[in-house]
């Protein structure tokens, strides 16, 4: 029993089993095709179970190793970014674009010297960086369309396209 008017302190008791609620701060890139890697900075990631690109899925198991980095298959969608942790589910602020792989389907013409303009047909061309022919970087390019690219081989590029 304590005496009279005797202050009692209770000992600070800490929860271990509670934990932190994930937080996406940012990723890069905000847009990328099949296969690429997506950087997924944050806090209180540790122990992802889940990650998810527009709803769907990532595949593969490089973001549960490394913790802050996603790679997903092509079946991905855009959207906000997810992650879950025993702490719960956080969804990014941001919307991550998925840029479908192109294919070309054909060009024309199928030979010519440096400078000679090429029509390239295909899908998926929309936001395209880059065009070159036999590794040689085209001089210029112009997206057409999502199907067409009108690109002028680049100098000391000479091809026989197949």
């Amino acid at each position: 029993m304590l005496p009279v008017g005797a202050v009692y302190q209770v000992p600070f008791f800490q929860n271990i089993g509670t934990t932190a609620t994930p937080v996406i701060g940012s990723f890069s890139p905000a847009s990328a095709a099949s296969g690429a890697t997506v950087t997924i900075n944050g806090t209180n990631l540790t122990g992802a179970t889940a990650v998810s690109f527009g709803g769907t899925a990532a595949a593969g198991s490089p973001w549960i190793q490394q913790l802050k980095s996603g790679q997903w298959s092509a079946t991905v969608s855009t959207g906000a970014i997810s992650i879950t942790t025993s702490g719960g589910t956080t969804t990014s602020a941001s919307t991550f674009t998925f840029l479908s792989n192109c294919t070309i389907t054909g060009f024309s013409p199928t030979t010519g010297p440096s400078g000679t303009s090429v029509v390239i047909n295909g899908t998926n061309f929309t936001g395209a960086t880059a065009v070159s022919f036999g590794g040689t970087t085209a001089a210029s390019f112009t997206v057409n369309s999502s199907t067409q690219i009108t690109a002028v081989m680049g100098m000391a590029t000479q091809a026989i396209l197949p």
